[in-house]
């Protein structure tokens, strides 16, 4: 794969559709002459239910073919950063989001202090934030994941989502050769 195969990073919305159109027009366009890779992209968005929210990600991660990626509100998981230009930072701070890759889903064990059955199962969801300044991969429990995916997203008028990519299948071709 050449190292132009990404397309250049764009400031924007975080647009979960069209980061799936994006990626099944790259595998499409990097395909070889002996080889298709199909995708299908399935999209989760905020305003599920929390109960269905785990459980997407859940069956994400137990297929080896899928990838996720999640468009969350930043401020809803950490609280605002601090405020040095007004009200331009509090604008973008309210309204930014980006992609991030979802790593994996660390179960709760129902287990609480003392060995007392935990009734709520609330499992820690590792993300990688592609932002270079919030240090890498980190733990979030998934409700406060679902709220921060939950929040209205003002460019795209809704909640923001998950998607999940799943490659089906690659086809492989027989080259034909003369001698």
């Amino acid at each position: 794969m050449s190292p132009d195969t990404l397309p250049p990073q764009k400031y924007g919305p975080g647009v979960p559709e069209k980061l799936g159109e994006n990626l099944t027009h790259i595998a499409r366009e990097h395909s070889g002459d002996d080889e298709t890779v199909e995708f299908s992209t399935k999209i989760v968005r905020g305003d599920v239910g929390y109960d269905e929210f785990p459980l997407s990600l859940r069956e994400g991660m137990a297929n080896a073919n899928v990838r996720i990626a999640c468009n969350y509100l930043r401020s809803a998981l950490f609280g605002f950063e601090r405020i040095r230009y007004i009200p331009a930072n509090l604008i973008i701070t309210m309204c930014g989001g980006h992609l991030s890759p979802i790593l994996g889903i660390i179960e709760n064990d129902n287990e609480g202090v003392g060995g007392n059955k935990i009734e709520d199962t609330n499992p820690l969801v590792a993300i990688f934030d592609t932002n270079h300044n919030y240090n890498g991969v980190y733990f979030v429990p998934a409700r406060r994941l679902h709220e921060a995916v939950r929040s209205f997203d003002f460019s795209n008028r809704g909640p923001r989502a998950l998607l999940l990519v799943e490659k089906n299948k690659t086809i492989f071709r027989a080259l034909h050769t003369t001698l």
